[in-house]
């Protein structure tokens, strides 16, 4: 690792624009506006931040970019001259990203290449991951740089403030003074000691001999002054004249008497020297100086020098010298400020410097011959005619003066040939690679094989620059001091012999060999740049302009803020910088690009192209045909007159289209999109959008999101798109043109339906939902609606419209006007709302649907797609004058049955084949006999009206045989049914009936209505179904199921099965072992006699039942309130049934206390030991849980955890204080644990 010069070209590490400079990446600034002193926490965003703190106590958090910020470096490094490796670093960092100012501060700089400046106070500044560099010049600092080559530096304005600096993995750089103390880490180090007269020793604590140490001072006469090192006590001492300088720990005087890596500099003159063993006499020659030792400047004799294979400084002097550098990454002393002198645009010249590692090779005065090596060098030509050769590696090549060859070799290469004297043409080689060159008067370069970038530096009077080998991969910059294009002229043209010429006012600025002015004619990698404005213009075709055509513009904005750039009538191409700038291209066909500032772009007059790119822009078309593109940020775009298209890309983006057939498209955000005048296509794209059509027959689609449509006046066609949007269809009849109704529904061709006369070949719809739940509004007009997948709202409103939707649960109203609904699911389960509304409506559903004709004494049509297994529709306002048609497409005219059944008070049930296919709610029974308005029809298009029997109208009275029966009913009114002998079936339908099985095993099923059912003798099975039964079972094991409704079951003898349903329900078990099972309502459960089984545990909280045991053993299960009593009451008087019970309580925390009824004698005291109370508890844990019993009011208490979980009546403590049968159970695990008396 070499150190010299580490700060020489810090001036140009700080220069301004890129060379093509076309785009650059955001800076996110973030400061103190105020001058406060409390103390702040800045943290940056992932790209790169400028954070400054304040005067206050500061925290800043650089993220993960490369941040960049305010540099308050002069201050640091006042009279340092040698350390110029710091442009290396400042390329790295971007210059500065992270100011703490004054105060205490503690700087973060990510993951990044992050530049840290400490300001006043004791600060700490921690690099962390990444190249970084950290600076600070005031108080006791610590500068931590983390892993990666960092660059540290704590040169203090003030004397006694010590500071800390660790460099942490990588090759770090650290830069200190005044009793610092430096700590490389791990890598290769260099260590800068910059010492004056009076300051404290600098400490090294991890100095190896792969590290470097340059001592800085002001003035060194080794004539008289001394440089010596010598051992300490664990350690090794630097002297200047007997002065302590710098204490190394941790080595040895032997292990470093032959180091060459520690030297001393003047910054004063720049001269360099080796540190001697304190044995030997500061005058005496220093056989074993480095190689790096900078030769005598005033020798004039020419040198053959050759580097070593590490890296070298090699300076020939003022002879004619052949220098060859070796195999390393060979540096020196920079001469490139008097050849950059003048130029404005060669910035990127900081990271090939970087890159080069700065210079190695520096021929000085006479004719050199610097050969480069295999590393990446830096090699100056000096005065004379040089040769500069590179050879292998990204090399730079400089020379200002005489007739120089620079040759790059392989590598990416730079090659600087501007000569400080007129007439002093150079030959300019970039060989392979991608390299850089720049020439001037009189120049020939040749960039070789890969892209290339030719500079070309030009005055007024030069001789033109030739380039041999110009390709349309390559690029051309032709830099001149002021240009006006209002007055001047940068053109093209062919030249005689072949080749391609370039203008700057008809003048000849250079040459491109081997090309042709139709291989250049659109080519964009050609331009000029005025170094003392910073704009950028394209080049124009000489031939076009002297044809008489209107003149064109390319033109560039710098990167400071406001410009503004005014094109020509000819065809202009105009791009704004990166701060904010105001473009107007005029007449022509123009093409303007904006920045990442907020840009201003006006098209003019003409078919222009306008690109708004990143930033918040405003980009107007104004006449003519023109293209819009908003690009990144919040844009707003205007068409003006012409058929236009906008987009506004990402960003919550305004579009308006103005006059013309425009198309507007909104991209990402939430956009707003207005297409104005003509006929307008408008698509939203992703994001919740807003369009609005305008006044003719536009387009809109609403795309990705919840967007908002609006037609406007016209016949236009609206498609919400994914998302739940909402449609409205405004005036005109809005619909589009299709000629395929088989889409609509699979299950039936829409030529058979209804439909046929009301949706002629061109109607179809012309308000889309798409996907989401959408809302469409039909408006004023004839619309056509589709509501599409999701749970859609279709509202046609006035006008005599068309609804339809076959995806979703949705909601169809037809509003004012006959119309059409039509809602046919392709998924089953998905049951739609059908109001037709005012005017005689033709509504089609299926599968579930509620279908309203609308009450306003107009004939209405309900069509029923229907198939076996479907839920039956619903239509809730029949009337004698509507008619009803079901579509069954495989009903069988001649063996298929079709009837009308009661099915409530006022309900008519429409039955196909045994299955219900419709329900009519609320109509006049005695005004359906014999009625043709309600018919079945097939897919052959025959239809039969439903049948009617004397009886369907009236109650039945049907008996069976002795032997196997299976009736049913079908009166709508309170039917008998008997079964006899026999394992008989017996069904009734709608009505209060009555059924007696009889004998056999039996089948009862009471379906609707209050029914009586009565198993009598045999293994019966009952079920009442809806409304509030009576189950009777008899003899036999009987099952009984009460349904839904407050019924009362009743096993009667032997072992019955009662379960109550849904409902208020009251199971009685009489005698025998029965099971009663309740869980939905309050209940009551009674077993009667015989060991017993009730379970009351409730689906859902806050309904207790009441559980009564009776005689035996028996088991009661409850939770949440409920009651369980073991026995019962006679006149007052308690019983107790001499069992022993089972009593489980199902608890779970926040239930209410479960009161169980225990019973020991007459007189309701004492306790019935046998009986058994099981509370089970989830994750019931011993260790932790308590289960304890205590009095209470009526009773004794069980709680577990202190929440009471049951009371049992009539008992005291005194009377369980023995007890052994009352139990805790935890249900994970199963464990049962006995209850405790609470103290």
């Amino acid at each position: 690792m070499d150190m010299l010069w580490l700060f020489a070209l810090l001036p140009l590490g700080l220069a301004g624009a890129a060379f093509s400079g076309f785009g650059d990446d955001d800076d996110n600034t973030h400061d103190d506006a105020s001058e406060e002193h409390s103390g702040q926490r800045l943290t940056g965003t992932s790209g790169p931040d400028l954070l400054t703190g304040g005067d206050g106590n500061d925290t800043i958090m650089g993220g993960g970019g490369n941040d960049r910020g305010v540099s308050e470096l002069d201050s640091i490094i006042d009279g340092v001259t040698s350390l110029d490796d710091m442009t290396g670093a400042l390329h790295d960092a971007g210059v500065f990203g992270l100011d703490g100012g004054a105060g205490d501060d503690s700087l973060n700089g990510g993951t990044g290449g992050d530049a840290l400046i400490g300001g006043a106070g004791n600060d700490t500044l921690a690099g962390n991951v990444g190249d970084d560099l950290l600076a600070d010049d005031s108080g006791q600092d610590t500068l931590l740089g983390g892993s990666g080559d960092d660059g540290l530096i704590a040169l203090d304005n003030m004397a006694g403030a010590a500071d800390l600096l660790d460099g942490g993995a990588g090759d770090d750089l650290m830069l200190g003074d005044d009793g610092d103390t430096m700590t490389g880490g791990d890598g290769e180090d260099g260590f800068g000691i910059v010492w004056s007269p009076g300051d404290a020793p600098v400490t090294i604590t991890d100095f190896t001999r792969d590290d470097m140490i340059e001592v800085v001072v002001d003035g060194f006469d080794p004539a008289q002054d001394s440089f010596l090192m010598d051992s300490l006590e664990g350690g090794v001492g630097l002297y200047v004249n007997e002065a302590l300088v710098g204490t190394l720990e941790g080595t040895t005087l032997d292990d470093l008497h032959s180091s060459d890596s520690i030297f001393l500099t003047d910054s004063a003159t720049g001269d360099q020297y080796g540190a001697e063993a304190a044995t030997k006499a500061p005058d005496t020659p220093d056989e074993t100086a480095p190689e790096e030792e900078v030769t005598d400047p005033a020798d004039l004799i020419g040198q053959h020098l050759t580097g070593t294979s590490g890296p070298d400084l090699l300076t020939g002097g003022d002879g004619n010298d052949t220098i060859m550098g070796g195999g390393g990454n060979d540096r020196g002393v920079s001469e490139l400020d008097s050849i950059i002198d003048g130029v404005t645009s060669l910035d990127d010249m900081t990271g090939a410097l970087h890159d080069a590692g700065v210079f190695g090779l520096d021929g000085g005065a006479g004719d050199d011959s610097l050969n480069g090596g295999t590393g990446g060098d830096a090699l100056i030509g000096g005065a004379g005619n040089d040769t500069l050769a590179g050879n292998v590696g990204d090399d730079l090549l400089a020379d200002d003066s005489g007739q120089d060859t620079l040759l790059g070799g392989s590598g990416d290469d730079w090659l600087i040939a501007l000569d400080t004297v007129a007439g002093a043409a150079d030959l300019l080689d970039g060989g392979a690679g991608d390299d850089l060159l720049f020439g001037d008067d009189g120049d020939t370069m040749t960039g070789g094989d890969g892209e290339d970038g030719f500079g070309i530096v030009w005055a007024p009077g030069d001789a033109p620059v030739t380039i041999t080998d110009f390709t349309h991969h390559d690029m051309i910059e032709v830099m001149v001091d002021g240009f006006d294009p209002a007055q001047d002229s940068f053109l093209m043209g062919s030249l005689e012999g072949g080749g391609v010429g370039l203008y700057v006012n008809d003048a000849l600025v250079g040459t491109l060999e081997g090309t042709t002015l139709d291989e250049l004619h659109d080519s964009d990698a050609i331009f000029l740049t005025d170094s003392a404005t910073g704009y950028q213009y394209g080049v124009a075709d000489l031939a076009q302009t002297a044809n008489g055509a209107d003149a064109s513009l390319a033109a560039r904005s710098p990167d400071t803020a406001g410009h503004v750039i005014l094109g020509t009538n000819g065809t202009d191409a105009l791009e704004a910088g990166n701060a904010g700038d105001t473009l107007s291209g005029f007449a022509g066909p123009d093409t303007l690009t904006g920045g990442a500032g907020d840009d201003s772009l006006s098209g003019g007059n003409g078919f222009d192209l306008l690109t708004g790119n990143a930033g918040d822009d405003t980009l107007s078309g104004e006449m003519g045909n023109d293209t819009l593109s908003g690009g990144d940020g919040h844009d707003s775009l205007s068409g003006g007159s012409g058929d236009d298209v906008l987009a506004g890309e990402a960003g919550n983006d305004t579009l308006v289209g103005w006059d013309g057939d425009d198309v507007l498209v909104g991209g990402e955000g939430n956009d707003a999109l207005d297409g104005s005048h003509g006929a307008d296509t408008l698509s939203g794209g992703e994001g919740d959008d807003t369009l609005l059509g305008g006044g003719e027959a536009d387009s809109l689609s609403g795309d990705d999101g919840n967007d908002r449509l609006s037609g406007g006046d016209g016949a236009d066609m609206l498609s919400g798109g994914t998302g739940d949007d909402t449609l409205f269809g405004n005036a005109g009849n809005d619909r589009i043109a299709s000629d395929r109704y088989d889409q609509w529904n699979s299950r039936w061709l829409a030529s058979q339906w209804q439909l046929d006369q009301a949706i002629k070949d061109d109607d179809v719809f012309g308000l889309r939902g798409g996907e989401g739940n959408d809302r469409l509004d039909g408006g004023t007009g004839d619309d056509a609606l589709m509501g599409e997948a999701g749970n859609d709202t279709l509202a046609g409103n006035v006008g005599n419209d068309l609804l339809f939707d076959n995806l979703g649960e949705n909601t169809l109203l037809g509003g004012s006007g006959n119309d059409t609904l039509v809602s046919t699911d392709n998924e089953d389960g998905q049951p739609d709302l059908l109001d037709g509304g005012r005017g005689s409506d033709f509504l089609m559903g299926d599968d579930g649907d509620t279908m309203t004709g609308g009450d306003d004494g107009r004939q209405d049509t309900f069509q029923i797609l229907w198939e076996p297994g479907d839920t039956p529709v619903t239509i809730t306002d029949f009337a004698g004058r509507d008619r009803v048609v079901i579509l069954y497409e495989n009903f069988d005219h001649d063996a298929g049955s079709f009837w009308m059944e009661r099915s409530g008070e006022s309900d008519v049930t429409l039955m196909i084949d045994g299955e219900p296919a419709a329900t009519l709610s609320n109509v006049d029974l005695d005004a359906l006999d014999g009625t043709t308005a309600i018919l079945v029809k097939n897919s052959w298009h025959r239809a039969i009206p439903p049948s009617l029997s004397p009886d369907v109208l009236r109650g039945e009275y049907i008996v069976g045989h002795e032997a196997w029966d299976q009736l049913s009913s079908r009166s709508m009114r309170g039917d008998t049914l008997v079964g006899l002998g026999g394992d008989d079936a017996l069904t009734s339908r709608a009505g209060s009936d009555l059924l007696l099985g009889g004998t056999g095993e039996d089948t009862l099923t009471g379906n609707d209505g209050d029914d009586t059912l009565e198993g009598a003798w045999g293994n019966d099975v009952l079920d009442g179904g809806d409304g509030d039964d009576l189950l009777l079972g008899g003899d036999g094991f009987d099952t009984l199921l009460g349904g839904a409704g407050n019924d009362n079951l009743s096993g009667n003898g032997w072992s019955d099965s009662l379960d109550g349903g849904a409902g208020d329900d009251t199971l009685y078990g009489k005698s025998g072992d029965d099971t009663l099972t309740d869980s939905e309502g309050r209940n009551l459960l009674v077993g009667n006699w015989g060991d017993d089984t009730l379970s009351a545990l409730d689906d859902v909280s806050g309904a207790p039942d009441t559980l009564i045991g009776g005689d035996d053993r028996d088991v009661m299960i409850g939770d949440d309130g409920d009651v369980m009593s073991s026995g019962s009451r006679l006149n007052g008087v308690a019983v107790h049934d001499g069992a022993d019970d089972l009593f489980i309580v199902d608890w779970n925390e926040g239930d209410a206390p479960v009161e169980i009824q225990l019973f020991s004698w007459s007189d309701g005291s004492g306790y019935a030991e046998q009986d058994e109370i099981r509370i089970s508890v989830p994750n019931f844990d011993p260790a932790q849980d308590s289960f304890q019993m205590d009095s209470i009011e009526g009773g004794v208490g069980l709680f577990v955890n202190d929440a009471l979980v049951a009371r049992l009546a009539g008992c005291t403590l005194d009377t369980l204080r023995d007890c052994n049968t009352i139990v805790v159970a935890d249900e994970t695990s199963g464990n049962s644990y006995g209850i405790e008396i609470a103290a």
